[in-house]
């Protein structure tokens, strides 16, 4: 009559030894998440491997995830916790509560919608035709382009891109730095951020639409990115382009990348501080087609 009971405490050792088990699994997957998410929050110069390491952030939700079904499963609070506030964390690096907020505008203030594509081009190699073919589909009025050659100009103006968007300014190079900005909207060049390796421009453009008008500054963005030594150079593109986004008027920054990708002193380069609707999208050469990547972002600029 008394071997169940005797059992009992084997069954909870067992049970005890499970519990610390998931538990050390949990705290080991999230070890690494928590180190990077250390350095993303404190706003000091990291060495180059750590810089570089920060651009895996909006991936850290998956281990952060893992982890706290782990924790879940060795059934303690402490590390349940834990993670739980972990995962949060790398859902504020990914959502931040004050990305791409719009402008507040008065009530009854008149707005202008555009839509705004922008294209890292590949040194000029991506495929023109997919390109006039997402203007043409998706009605996009902007189209701002990097690392923009003269081929690749050539090769549009055949397609037809220039009877969709008649107005352009362009400076075409096979080095990569080139770019260019086509419009159905007047523009007018504002000169270019000094001392960047790649050229960024920052255009006017007067926007016309439902009897009313307005006018953004658009900064075509391609920052050098964070490799070997020129990480410096890096961080001086970044500090110029956060003092760009803090001038006046409708500013706005466009460019194929990704702001949990810089450093917490970089952060306000990115806040739009101007409205526009913005469609973030990549090209493909060598003919794979062109699929285009969200999300959309309905924002309408501010009418003059």
């Amino acid at each position: 009559m008394t071997e169940p009971a005797a059992a009992l405490p084997a069954v909870h050792r067992r049970r005890r030894t499970a519990s610390i088990a998931w538990s050390v699994a949990a705290v080991l997957v999230a070890l690494p998440v928590a180190s990077l998410s250390l350095f993303r929050a404190i706003d000091v110069e990291w060495p180059l491997l750590v810089v570089q390491a920060l651009a895996f952030t909006p991936w850290l939700v998956v281990p952060a995830a893992v982890a706290l079904v782990l924790a879940a499963l060795g059934r303690r609070r402490l590390t349940v916790i834990t993670t739980a506030a972990l995962l949060a964390v790398q859902l504020f690096w990914l959502f931040p509560l004050d990305y791409g907020r719009p402008v507040a505008l008065k009530e009854g203030t008149a707005t202008v919608p555009l839509k705004v594509m922008s294209l890292n081009t590949e040194f000029g190699e991506a495929e023109a035709a997919t390109i006039v073919q997402l203007v043409r589909d998706h009605g996009v009025q902007l189209l701002a382009l990097q690392e923009f050659s003269p081929a690749l100009q050539e090769r549009l103006s055949a397609e037809g891109l220039d009877a969709l968007l008649a107005n352009r300014i362009s400076t075409p190079n096979d080095d990569g730095s080139g770019a260019a900005v086509y419009s159905v909207f007047p523009l007018a060049s504002e000169g270019l951020l000094p001392d960047t390796p790649f050229r960024m421009a920052a255009t006017r453009v007067v926007v016309e639409g439902s009897g009313a008008k307005g006018a953004l500054t658009l900064t075509n963005v391609h920052a050098l990115p964070p490799v070997d030594e020129r990480i410096g150079q890096w961080r001086s593109d970044l500090l110029k382009l956060s003092r760009q986004a803090g001038s006046q008027g409708n500013q706005v920054l466009i460019a194929i990348t990704t702001p949990r990708m810089t450093t917490p002193s970089s952060g306000p380069c990115w806040r739009w501080a101007g409205t526009a609707t913005n469609w973030w999208t990549s090209a493909r050469p060598r003919g794979e087609g062109c699929p285009p990547r969200g999300p959309w972002k309905a924002r309408r600029c501010r009418a003059s």
